[in-house]
C-alpha cells in the first residue's frame, strides 16, 4: 500500500490506557510492526501510577503521542479525546492489552479505500502467554446482514473494539462514543448501532488479525453486564419493537439470564432463561439457557 505523507496520516490509532506497564509495550510494538507506515498512534493515559508513561516514552517514534485525562472510569471519554485529536481519514481502536498482526492495517485500509465505512475481524482470545495459535480460541465474529442496525439489534454485538477501523467523519456525525456511566462496558456496541443508522457499509475481514487479552483486568462483570443490557433495552426500545418485534431480543434475555445466575439471583435467572428459550435465540444458546433454567 502506498505510503502517504506522515503530516496527514491515513489512519489514527487510539489506545486508552491505565496502569498497563506490564503489557503496553507489546501493544505499541504491534503498531510499529505494521506493514504500512502511514499512521499516528494516539495514547490516552488515565493518569497511570505505574511505569506506563516511561515505557511509552522509551519508543522514540514521532508518530506516537500521549495525552493525559482523568476519565473517572469512563473509557469512552479517553477514546473520545483520541477521536478529537485524530488527524487521519480513518480511526482504528486498540485496547492497551490487545495487539495486532503486522498485516492488520494494510488489509483493513485496502477494504476501506475500496468503499467500506467500517471494517472488523476475528480475534484470538489469549488467557496466558506465550501465544500458540493452534491452542488459542479463534472467536468468529460473523458477517452482518443489511440493514445492519436490525442485525445488531436482533442478534447482539459481534464486533471486537480492537478490530474496528472506521471513517473518522462518521464518528464525528454521532459525536463519538457515549459517556453515559451505565453504558461502561457496552459503549462500543452502542457506537456500532448508532453508526449503523448512518451506513450499512460494515465489512467483516476474513483473516484473524489480532489478539484479545482475557487474562484479567477487563472491565466486564455480571453486574455491569446487566446494567448495560437494561440501559440498551431502554435506549433502543422503540427500534427493538419496530424492527425485532420485542423489546427483549433473545441475545439480551440470555445475557440477563447468565448475569443474574452469576449474581446468585436465581429467580431472575430462571425467568430470563425461560423467556429466551421462546425467543429468536440461536439453538445452541437455547440449550445453554435450558441449563440455566434447571
Amino acid at each position: 500500500m502506498r505510503n502517504l505523507s506522515r503530516n496527514i496520516p491515513l489512519v489514527s490509532i487510539i489506545v486508552p490506557t491505565y496502569n498497563r506497564a506490564h503489557c503496553i509495550a507489546r501493544t505499541i510494538k504491534s503498531v510499529i510492526d505494521q506493514t504500512i507506515t502511514d499512521w499516528e498512534l494516539i495514547i490516552i493515559d488515565n493518569n497511570s501510577t505505574d511505569s506506563t508513561l516511561e515505557i511509552i516514552s522509551s519508543f522514540s517514534d514521532e508518530r506516537i503521542s500521549t495525552s493525559q485525562i482523568e476519565n473517572n472510569g469512563i473509557v469512552a471519554a479517553s477514546r473520545n479525546l483520541g477521536i478529537r485529536l485524530s488527524r487521519g481519514k480513518y480511526v482504528a481502536f486498540l485496547d492497551s492489552d490487545d495487539w495486532w498482526v503486522p498485516e492488520k492495517l494494510e488489509i483493513a485500509l485496502r477494504q476501506l479505500e475500496s468503499g467500506s465505512d467500517l471494517v472488523y475481524h476475528d480475534m484470538r482470545t489469549i488467557t496466558k502467554l506465550p501465544v500458540v495459535a493452534k491452542k488459542h480460541l479463534r472467536v468468529a465474529t460473523g458477517a452482518l446482514t443489511c440493514p445492519v442496525v436490525i442485525d445488531l439489534l436482533s442478534n447482539g454485538n459481534p464486533i471486537f473494539t480492537s478490530s474496528v477501523v472506521v471513517r473518522t467523519t462518521l464518528l464525528g456525525q454521532i459525536n463519538g462514543m457515549s459517556e453515559i456511566p451505565n453504558l461502561v462496558g457496552s459503549e462500543d456496541f452502542d457506537t456500532w448501532i448508532r453508526l449503523a443508522k448512518l451506513t450499512d457499509k460494515f465489512h467483516r475481514l476474513d483473516p484473524v488479525l489480532g489478539y484479545y487479552w482475557e487474562g484479567g483486568g477487563n472491565l466486564t462483570s455480571a453486574k455491569t453486564k446487566i446494567t448495560n443490557l437494561l440501559l440498551l433495552r431502554q435506549r433502543y426500545k422503540t427500534e427493538l419493537i419496530k424492527t425485532v418485534g420485542t423489546e427483549y431480543p433473545g441475545w439480551m434475555l440470555y445475557g440477563l439470564a447468565r448475569g443474574s445466575l452469576a449474581l446468585g439471583s436465581f429467580t431472575d435467572a430462571r425467568r430470563y432463561s425461560w423467556l429466551s428459550i421462546g425467543s429468536n435465540l440461536a439453538f445452541s444458546l437455547k440449550v445453554r439457557a435450558v441449563l440455566v433454567w434447571v
